[in-house]
């Protein structure tokens, strides 16, 4: 194994269960929740900031830490999940895909792909004893883990193993995802055992060099090198948002390769902002006078902007802060890594130009120390490029949002086209049995946006797990998979343009409860659910039936009042057995003379 460069002691004394703690600070390590952004509306994500700036206003007086990274995707553990709710499947034919082939298939096109999720912690500096005899008292470990586990943030408690991984992760920026033996939530993890993850990473700046190299060794000793660029965030415009503007820490996002986000921030106590707050509009002022005063000139815009922005501010200070008021100061830093410093250079004036103009990123020297910054316990490198806004503006840069769609388990559709290249996947049951919803799903898009493609897509895929489907193709391709090998003998294709009257029967859609299926242990009980299943059955065909045939009525006969009543009357004559057909409606229709005749003519 190659001998890596010696790095220096690292800050953390050790990691018992959500807590670190270092010579000078114990920190609690919250992982937060996601939230989906793209598919809500205003309202939703101004009601998700308001969450999240109630609950870090709530933490005055405290320093927070937050990392936002991204994990390996468990892609074993969405193939077993994916099996083991793949029930009921068809027996595959001789030569044809079979389950487990497919499975495997898929599982490894789904390693290849390296996917992704993405994290986000959160810590919290627990306050020492003599900031207690200052302050007086704190909220408790739990009533902050209480506070935290809200709507909003929707935080619980790190486990040791995510923090492990964690400084792992941080120590080795860009480097492909150390392997982490598992631990459980609560191990108390020592000086020592931290000391080994230093030991398999470095990270170096070289003579003449405008990046970082970042070296590493995996289980088989190979080495990984990477470059690394850190940024740190700057002045920044007003922004609109979720009106206008995208949460500002979620833009990266966007990019076509993963970066890594450091923040370090005090929510601050009123009596602290106070004062600082006067002098910054004794300064203002000040300015302005002078502009008008002495040189009879007016005052340039950004001045008469500043001096707007501190008025308001001083307004909330003479009416009390809000939660949703409190100020905020703190760091937030940008890790950008490539596989050579031609690939980071571009990378970093790729992020640059993505927040420009509103936002301005600068690469301070010292990149080493500021690079170190990203390691829980760590100090901060530098006091410089210290920004100050509300805590509104903090929970606006909305960390947890992603473009996360689907489900934990199911078939594979496809991915997400973010840099953290999450898999889209599919439970066809997960609506009706978990959600207690109707499983309804619409697919929307122009002419040749892929919409039967992706039909055919679920409709394999779902079929080899277990699934049944009636395809309704006016335009005919998806009938091809009735040709499958692996689906030709449990398929049939009709041609409705061509079949015999009464091949399409609403009656058979839903099918007969079978006795065998309820296996109670008392004989008696099993056979009166199967009773009971059945009457339902029968009712759902009925009511599917008089839906099939109201919607061939034209909508002047639809309308009327007795149209509904007379129908029903029919359909409950005729009955919900499975051998019923809409043709014995229709004569009931045809018996009831003078009611009925009018709807079977239809």
């Amino acid at each position: 194994m190659t001998a890596l460069p010696t790095q220096p002691r690292p800050a953390l004394r050790g990691v018992s269960g959500n807590l670190t703690r270092t010579d000078r600070c114990t920190t609690a390590w919250f992982r937060l929740g996601l939230h989906p952004w793209s598919f809500r509306g205003d309202a939703e994500r101004e009601r998700l900031i308001e969450l999240v700036a109630c609950q870090l206003g709530a933490l005055a007086g405290r320093r927070l830490r937050l990392r936002v990274t991204s994990r390996p995707y468990p892609v074993r553990g969405w193939a077993e999940t994916t099996h083991a709710n793949a029930v009921d499947r068809p027996a595959a034919p001789p030569g044809a895909l079979s389950w487990p082939r497919f499975l495997e298939g898929e599982q490894q096109h789904l390693a290849a792909t390296e996917p992704v999720e993405k994290q986000v912690f959160l810590g919290v500096d627990l306050p020492t004893r003599s900031r207690l005899r200052r302050r007086g008292r704190a909220l408790s470990l739990a009533e902050l883990t209480e506070l935290l586990s809200g709507p909003g943030l929707a935080a619980h408690p790190a486990t040791a193993g995510e923090l492990v991984w964690l400084v792992a992760r941080s120590l080795g920026l860009g480097l492909p995802a150390m392997p982490v033996p598992g631990l459980p939530a609560d191990a108390q993890i020592g000086e020592r055992e931290l000391l080994t993850l230093t030991g398999r990473v470095a990270v170096c700046a070289e003579p003449g060099a405008a990046t970082l190299t970042v070296l590493g060794q995996d289980g088989d000793g190979v080495l990984h090198r990477r470059r690394l660029a850190v940024l740190t965030v700057g002045p920044m415009q007003p922004l609109h948002i979720p009106e206008i503007d995208d949460p500002w820490m979620q833009r990266t996002d966007r990019l076509p390769f993963p970066v890594e986000w450091s923040a370090r921030f005090t929510v601050r106590r009123a009596e602290d902002v106070t004062g600082e707050l006067r002098r910054q509009l004794g300064k203002v002022r000040s300015q302005m006078r002078h502009y008008v005063l002495d040189h009879g000139e007016q005052p340039p815009d950004s001045l008469a902007r500043a001096a707007d922005q501190v008025l308001a501010i001083e307004d909330q200070l003479a009416a009390g802060l809000t939660r949703m008021h409190t100020r905020v100061a703190g760091w937030w830093r940008i890790a950008v890594t490539g596989t050579d410093e031609a690939e980071t250079a571009a990378r970093v004036q790729q992020v640059i130009e993505l927040y420009r103009p509103q936002v301005a990123l600068d690469r301070p020297r010292g990149q080493f120390r500021l690079a170190r910054e990203f390691v829980p316990g760590e100090p901060i490198a530098s006091t410089g490029h210290r920004r100050r806004g509300s805590v509104t503006w903090v929970a606006a840069a909305v960390p947890t949002a992603t473009a996360r769609v689907g489900d934990d388990h199911g078939v594979l559709l496809g991915r997400t086209t973010t840099a953290t290249r999450r898999p889209v996947a599919w439970d066809p049951w997960l609506a009706q049995e978990h959600h207690q919803r109707s499983g309804l799903t619409a697919i929307v898009g122009g002419p040749g946006s892929g919409k039967s493609t992706l039909v055919g897509t679920i409709v394999h895929k779902t079929l080899l797990a277990g699934a049944r489907w009636t395809v309704l193709d006016p335009s005919g391709p998806l009938a091809a998979l009735t040709r499958l090998p692996e689906i030709a003998p449990f398929a049939r294709h009709i041609d409705l343009g061509r079949a015999a009257p009464g091949v399409l029967n609403p009656y058979r859609v839903v099918a007969e409860p079978v006795l065998v299926r309820f296996t109670d242990t008392v004989s008696a009980t099993a056979e009166q659910q199967w009773r009971d299943e059945r009457r339902a059955t029968a009712a759902t065909r009925r009511q599917l039936v008089t839906q099939v045939l109201l919607g061939l009525l034209p909508h002047d006969i639809t309308r009327l009042p007795a149209t509904r009543i007379r129908l029903q009357q029919a359909v409950r004559e005729v009955g919900g057995g499975p051998d019923r057909h809409p043709g014995q409606v229709i004569d009931v229709l045809r018996r009831h003379a003078r009611e009925g005749e009018e709807h079977a003519g239809v």
